[in-house]
């Protein structure tokens, strides 16, 4: 569900920003790649976001681009974590038990 997709994009986020620097300095161009796939991810994300809201698992006012967001800061704030698996877990499940309903 959605939880586990926000974990695995969290988890993949350092070495995907890592990537995507790389490819940028060899001077790749990821605008036209990422508009490639920015609808198909939010579509995606809607229907995970859907599916938890439905369960009831998930706040109502969420939308697709908070969760966006919510993955930008999160991702961000683990690297600040560094190697220390207890504190990224610390970070990210605050994150989390904020989408749950209220």
């Amino acid at each position: 569900g959605l939880e586990v997709f926000l974990r695995h994009a969290v988890e993949q986020a350092e070495v995907k920003n890592a990537l995507a620097g790389l490819l940028t300095s060899a001077g790749g161009d990821l605008t036209a790649t990422i508009d490639g796939v920015r609808d198909d991810l939010m579509t995606a994300l809607g229907a995970l976001l859907r599916n938890a809201q439905l369960s009831g698992t998930v706040r109502r006012d969420l939308r697709p681009p908070d969760l966006v967001g919510l993955l930008a800061g999160a991702s961000r704030a683990t690297e600040y974590a560094g190697a220390d698996p207890e504190a990224r877990e610390r970070i990210l499940t605050v994150i989390l038990d904020g989408l749950k309903p209220r």
